[in-house]
């Protein structure tokens, strides 16, 4: 979250400073953090995202393919929302492919994602394993 908004402070720089008004309440509030973060701490960020990127070479040594959650819980009721990205975010730093599986529901009817992740590099072989995975699913 810190890489997040710190390069989304800056990548929005302008728009924050020229048109606030314009943006969303929802956007200022998420943009707002960055402008006060400390250099050091998003270069501590980077760092820790590097080594996790070095560590995560060590697990797919040992495993083809992770299954994890794509989202916490189900599905948000309607349209506003698609629900919390919390746990895409992990994947996109470390730069590994990932493939949401449909198929699943909760306890309310509506989707519970699972996602299969990669190693960085094999998004070919990750698309055949989530293609015979999903087959089990629906």
């Amino acid at each position: 979250m810190t890489i997040q908004v710190f390069e989304g402070a800056r990548c929005c720089a302008y728009e924050l400073s020229q048109h606030a008004g314009q943006l969303s309440q929802k956007m200022r509030e998420l943009l707002q953090p960055g402008i006060t973060l400390p250099y050091a701490d998003y270069q501590a960020a980077l760092t820790l995202a590097a080594t996790c990127r070095h560590q995560l070479g060590a697990i797919f040594a040992e495993h083809d393919v992770l299954l994890v959650p794509s989202a916490p819980g189900e599905a948000p009721l309607g349209l506003g929302a698609t629900g919390d990205p919390l746990f895409n975010r992990l994947w996109t730093l470390l730069h590994t492919p990932a493939i949401n599986l449909p198929g699943l529901t909760g306890a309310q009817g509506l989707p519970v994602g699972v996602q299969a992740i990669g190693p960085v590099g094999a998004d070919d072989r990750l698309l055949e394993v989530a293609s015979w995975m999903h087959a089990y699913l629906v």
